[in-house]
């Protein structure tokens, strides 16, 4: 009889660790691109929660980038990913979608969740490629990207944010980029003997850009000190203008430039090398290198481009 009644409220208890669980798990995270959502709530107990990212600062003033339909990202955001963090930093629910492959999602990104208190991380960022996946949000502290190369990334993290037990949208402003840039452009062109360009920034650095670059969404600082290196093939005949952004240890940050016409079989020109070290960096600004790189007796200066962040040269 014991063994019995044993045995029931064994059962017992393995049916309502079953149903639990069952209930925990209806809210979990929807696939890529699903969006069968109308502003409703549902039997489970989740509520669709509707994100729209706005106040992109592309420029010294903010430019509000949303649209009561959804969001209009800045030219270059090809990504995004948002995820919600609940109370005990557990990811409950999140999205991602590239522009032109998930575009109902891209425009406007929907979240379930069940009624509780929430972080919500939110990135958009570019890519090389369709073929590359939007950033993973890890945590409220780390999102990681998939490709070595960095593009135009906005990011934000909004705490406390309360969701009840009914349909809502949650408006996120992005802010500004959190990435650097830098551009070359050359005034001269590109003479017959010359097939590319080597850019280095930040050669101090022991290690170079890893597969997954990782940073902070809140603040934009990235997970370690980098070597960026590029080399860009050029066209005989033509100037050059190159540009790639860059993930900084700092909000600023000073790094070395050096600037290395190669020709062919891998021959450095080292007599046409330009080397400027203590270059300030900073997020949401592109510093432009401009001058004549193909002559040995030629200046060249550094320009913070207007375009991003109020104008500074610094001569050289």
């Amino acid at each position: 009889m014991k063994k019995e009644r044993l045995a029931t409220s064994r059962f017992f208890l393995t049916l309502g660790i079953l149903i639990s669980l069952f209930i925990m798990s209806a809210c979990r995270q929807i696939d890529l691109g699903e969006d069968e959502g109308n502003g409703q709530d549902y039997d489970d107990g989740c509520v669709e929660v509707k994100v729209r990212m706005g106040n992109f600062n592309i420029s010294s003033s903010p430019i509000s980038m949303s649209r009561a339909e959804g969001t209009e990202y800045p030219e270059g955001v090809t990504a995004i990913s948002i995820a919600a963090f609940n109370e005990n930093n557990v990811r409950v629910d999140s999205v991602k979608a590239i522009k032109d492959i998930n575009n109902e999602t891209f425009n406007a990104p929907l979240l379930r969740l069940p009624p509780g208190n929430y972080t919500f991380v939110a990135v958009a960022h570019g890519a090389s490629s369709t073929d590359i996946e939007a950033a993973t949000i890890e945590s409220p502290e780390l999102v990681r990207l998939h490709e070595t190369r960095i593009y135009e990334t906005f990011s934000c993290v909004k705490s406390d944010v309360s969701v009840m037990g009914s349909a809502m949208t949650i408006n996120l402003a992005m802010g500004k980029r959190k990435n650097a840039q830098f551009a070359l452009e050359t005034l001269d062109v590109v003479p017959n003997e010359i097939v590319s360009v080597w850019i280095k920034i930040n050669a101090e650095a022991n290690t170079t850009v890893p597969l997954h670059p990782g940073f902070n969404p809140a603040t934009g600082v990235a997970t370690g000190n980098w070597l960026y290196s590029r080399n860009f093939s050029v066209q005989q005949g033509a100037v050059v203008y190159k540009t790639f952004g860059m993930l900084l240890p700092a909000a600023d940050y000073n790094m070395s430039v050096s600037i290395t016409p190669v020709g062919e079989n891998k021959t450095e020109y080292t007599q046409l090398k330009k080397i400027f070290s203590d270059v300030t960096f900073s997020q949401n600004t592109l510093v432009r290198a401009v001058g004549y790189l193909f002559s040995t007796n030629t200046s060249f200066e550094f320009t913070f481009d207007t375009d991003w962040e109020p104008e500074n040269t610094l001569p050289f």
